[in-house]
């Protein structure tokens, strides 16, 4: 492996790719982004409000100042005594989902080799281009991957079965498809639950970190709740694709003889299901405090909303230290350092 760039010089790259988004959030009135355009055709759910979503939220974290705070908080060395290279297997269901893997990997000294969704495949490799990164730092495989030291892998269910076999020999972090909750209390402001819509329909839904489970208390009146979400959101409805998945739950519904509530793009069905599908959000009802807490242990959530937990419309815009699942990616890439005496 070429050397890899001391601290200073990989913070003047990142900086470079922090600059690079900067301009892709500040386009021309006149002159579409080719970029985006791109990404958009690669994948029909990458609108570009999406996509500039997903670029607004990450680019805080490339400022030399948070980065470093980082390091420091983790207790991360500035260079690793042996660079290794972690391959990275990312997800495609919102743009650039597995930044923060990649991210991680570059800042703490190490070779990032990756492979791409087909489904986001346009948007890392023109900022790794446009912030001048060396090779000795990233390396883009359509491959298997080979010549890794640990592995980190996001996928679905089956996937993971066959990452678990395929890579047990080396240092891994596998995760699979997770939801999240919000738990309301019924006294939410209009903003607040404006905000939440914000944590339900950001990406259509598709996220891990998208509420698709309300926790209630009894007798909740959805009124307030859906005339705000009618107001503020109707434009997640003019989605072809989504609205698809919304007359197709309908009608599943339907058949089934399952109540619902009709939101005109969004249905409201009760269900102990944490995961729901597109367009459709689950709730359940709690007796009591300790109860919703009990609920929450027993549930593997990404994240959770509500007035004592990330604030409403807060799930999409993750800090550097939410870790997905919960498992630290610095902790874990310092664990693959040789152990000082």
């Amino acid at each position: 492996m070429k050397n890899i760039p001391l601290l200073r010089d990989r913070l003047q790259v990142l900086e470079s790719m922090g600059l690079a988004m900067e301009k892709i959030l500040s386009p021309s009135p006149s002159k579409p982004n080719p970029i985006l355009q791109a990404a958009q055709q690669g994948n029909p759910w990458f609108t570009e409000a999406e996509l500039l979503r997903s670029i607004g939220a990450l680019r805080p974290w490339l400022k030399s100042e948070r980065l470093l705070q980082w390091l420091n908080h983790e207790g991360m060395p500035e260079e690793p005594f042996i660079p290794k290279t972690i391959g990275i297997i990312m997800a495609g269901n919102i743009p650039l989902v597995n930044f923060l893997d990649a991210l991680a990997v570059w800042l703490s000294g190490n070779k990032a080799l990756i492979k791409l969704s087909s489904s986001d495949a346009i948007l890392l490799p023109y900022f790794v281009q446009e912030s001048g990164m060396p090779e000795s730092m990233v390396e883009f495989v359509d491959r298997k991957l080979t010549g890794y030291d640990a592995v980190v892998a996001t996928g679905s269910a089956n996937s993971n079965r066959y990452f678990e076999y395929y890579f047990r020999q080396v240092p891994h972090i596998l995760r699979s498809s997770r939801s999240s909750a919000a738990l309301l209390n019924g006294d939410e402001s209009s903003s607040d639950l404006m905000q939440l819509g914000k944590d339900v329909f950001s990406y259509y839904g598709l996220g891990c970190r998208n509420v698709s489970h309300l926790l209630l208390p009894s007798n909740y009146d959805f009124e307030p709740m859906i005339q705000c979400w009618k107001e503020s959101f109707s434009h997640v409805g003019l989605h072809s694709r989504y609205m698809n998945n919304y007359d197709y739950q309908k009608a599943v519904l339907l058949v089934a003889n399952i109540p619902f509530i009709d939101g005109e793009f969004f249905l409201l069905t009760k269900s102990n299901a944490l995961a729901s599908p597109v367009s459709v959000i689950h709730y359940s009802y709690y007796d009591e405090y300790n109860t919703m807490l009990d609920w929450k242990e027993k549930n593997e959530l990404q994240c959770c909303v509500g007035t004592t937990h990330i604030p409403f419309g807060g799930s999409q815009e993750p800090d550097l230290l939410d870790y997905p699942d919960e498992v630290n990616l610095m902790h874990f890439l310092k664990g693959l350092q040789p152990k000082s005496k």
